[in-house]
């Protein structure tokens, strides 16, 4: 399980990099930085599965899963 840092309000490019580099390390034994991967899958300490994506201008997004998604 990974405990991302705690979001602020508002927006802050600080917490966002910092929450890149979680995830950096936290995957970074099972994927490797020469493969792409569509989407990261995540589960959240309530249970809840959540697909993490990118867009071309860099942008996160969390979409929760309702188990019809593969």
């Amino acid at each position: 399980m990974i405990l991302l840092a705690t979001p602020p309000n508002k927006y802050e490019q600080g917490w966002a990099s910092l929450v890149v580099q979680q995830l950096q390390q936290a995957f970074s034994f099972c994927v490797k930085t020469n493969e792409a991967a569509g989407r990261v899958i995540l589960r959240s300490p309530d249970g809840r599965v959540w697909a993490v994506t990118v867009d071309n201008s860099g942008t996160l997004s969390a979409t929760v899963m309702d188990g019809s998604e593969r």
